[in-house]
């Protein structure tokens, strides 16, 4: 088993009863389960007097189960941030044409990764800009994910694509107003010092609705703020052989720096080739030395 086994009723009943009553000898374990509700699973096992082995393997299970000790350990779920860029840095056309800077294969993986988290995120202004559906198109039935939008003043449209796809809307938001759109899951969060959706709290909350991945698709803005606030686990950048030129629009915005200790650093990336385009993937330094 990755995890421990549970003894508490859940989704599912208690995976420790269940090993008892079908009277297995010995259970091996990779690793405990950071869930407190989950503690009295091991106790019941030796209880009933089933040997159990645990640790075998355990690195390779918490990478398995990232998220899930994420949301448990932090309070928040594991972060990848993807984006989509050329040579050069850019994302998008001054005039904000982006379709399409990296190739077929490319958009395929993407979807692919939209499929395997529990929720992706956006801001409001790359649904007014771009309206995206954030569907996760792959050839084989998925659990939808959660769709939330960052709107600080509540300008979400109801005509937005993302009504129009499968999985739950949840927009957080700091205004008081009225603002119910097409029943969407409303989240009332407290501003940061600079007036916009406080973003810890944002995922915060995401971890109390069981979210152990979230896929991150934003605007320069919010990809900023995320990096800023050392909130991405993974950064995921689909590098196209394309240059755009320097009044194409960045990747990120980011705060001036006044020396380079205090710079965001990666890990090496991790690397594949995706048709024509190149796919890196960084992950924090610190994230590495906590798994």
């Amino acid at each position: 088993m990755n995890l421990a086994p549970c003894g508490h009723w859940g989704n599912t009943p208690p995976c420790a009863e269940a090993l008892i009553q079908a009277g297995v000898a010995r259970v091996v374990i990779a690793m405990a389960d950071p869930n407190p509700l989950a503690e009295s699973g091991l106790a019941q096992l030796h209880e009933a007097g089933i040997a159990v082995t645990l640790g075998v393997c355990e690195p390779a299970a918490r990478i398995l189960n990232q998220g899930f000790v994420s949301r448990f350990t932090r309070r928040r779920p594991w972060v990848r941030a993807k984006i989509a860029g050329s040579l050069d840095g850019r994302t998008a056309l001054s005039n904000g044409q982006s379709k399409w800077i990296t190739g077929p294969e490319a958009r395929e993986f993407g979807h692919y990764l939209r499929a395997r988290s529990g929720a992706i995120l956006t801001g409001i202004n790359t649904i007014l800009m771009d309206d995206p559906a954030l569907s996760a198109r792959v050839d084989k039935k998925v659990h939808d994910p959660m769709k939330v939008v960052l709107d600080t003043h509540g300008r979400l449209p109801k005509v937005a694509q993302i009504f129009q796809s499968p999985g739950r809307v949840c927009v957080a938001t700091c205004s008081d107003s009225d603002f119910d759109p097409n029943n969407a899951l409303v989240w009332r969060v407290s501003a940061n010092a600079a007036g916009r959706v406080d973003l810890t709290a944002v995922l915060a909350l995401l971890a109390d609705h069981g979210v152990n991945e979230l896929l991150v698709e934003a605007g320069p803005t919010l990809l900023g703020q995320f990096i800023a606030e050392d909130l991405v686990d993974e950064l995921w950048y689909f590098m196209a052989p394309i240059c755009l030129g320097e009044q194409a629009r960045p990747l990120m915005h980011l705060p001036e720096l006044r020396t380079l200790s205090n710079a965001k650093r990666y890990a090496a990336p991790r690397y594949t080739i995706l048709g024509e385009d190149l796919c890196l993937v960084f992950e924090r330094k610190e994230c590495l030395q906590e798994s």
